[in-house]
């Protein structure tokens, strides 16, 4: 129990050594508590370091902290190992960023320790608001017209400044899916006819094909090329018979 005693006590000595100057500045001590610094604007980050008479045991306690009446931390648990709570608690805050709670001058900071059986342990320190410094969202709670008053009138427009310097191109992206196809448009007019182009070359002549089957005009054919020499050669021999009997007669 001494050992953890004396660690915790070394512990909190190391961490107030490595807190800036800035911040440590007027710390409060009271049974173990500490919260600094005890000023600071509107936005200063606050630290309370929490260490009670008793560092362990085997029931559960909780922290609280209050800003004004403004719950800043509720019931936060200890540390357990095992079935060991250690009630070790460093906690960092700034003020609530309510209008009516950064009103400049003192605040008042709250700890509570509250163990297993109810019983609570409280230190009480003060800190000091010396700027408001606001956040953008607190400008939003303004009406136009206080916003107005903060701006003032507007200057005269400056001249523009040169063109920075172009930027790489950067990295193409992933080609989305295609859309669905439209509707197909109306059919254009038809458009002019062109002028016909050069006769083509006359293509080589086929193979002559098997002769066809003999018809009825080619056997006409024959007879009258039969009966016509028949007629001449009795014709001929007419022809010697009258010439036999002309000499004869002689």
């Amino acid at each position: 129990m001494n050992r953890i005693t004396r660690f915790s006590g070394l512990f909190l000595f190391l961490v107030l050594c490595l807190v800036p100057t800035t911040l440590a500045s007027s710390p409060v001590f009271f049974d173990g508590y500490a919260v600094f610094p005890s000023k600071g604007d509107s936005q200063t980050s606050i630290l309370a370091v929490v260490r009670p008479d008793k560092p362990t045991d085997n029931s559960p306690m909780w922290l609280y902290l209050f800003w004004d009446d403004v719950p800043i931390i509720k019931r936060l648990l200890d540390v357990k190992v095992g079935t060991v709570h250690t009630y070790i608690w460093d906690v960092s805050f700034q003020p609530p960023q309510d209008p009516q709670y950064l009103a400049t001058g003192d605040h008042k900071i709250t700890i509570w320790v509250e163990d297993y059986d109810g019983d609570i342990k409280m230190g009480v320190y003060n800190f000091q608001i010396t700027e408001i410094i606001p956040y953008p969202e607190w400008f939003e709670q303004l009406s136009d017209a206080a916003l107005e008053a903060l701006r003032g009138p507007q200057g005269v427009k400056g001249d523009k400044g040169n063109a920075g310097p172009v930027g790489p191109t950067g990295i193409q992206g992933v080609t989305g899916p295609q859309g669905t196809q439209g509707l197909q448009g109306r059919q254009g007019e038809k458009g002019i006819q062109g002028i016909p182009g050069p006769k083509g070359e006359l293509g080589s002549q086929g193979e002559r094909g098997p002769p066809g089957p003999q018809g009825e005009a080619a056997q006409l054919s024959k007879i009258t090329i039969f009966g016509t020499i028949g007629i001449s050669i009795l014709s001929l021999a007419a022809s010697i018979y009258g010439f036999y009997q002309r000499r004869i007669i002689a």
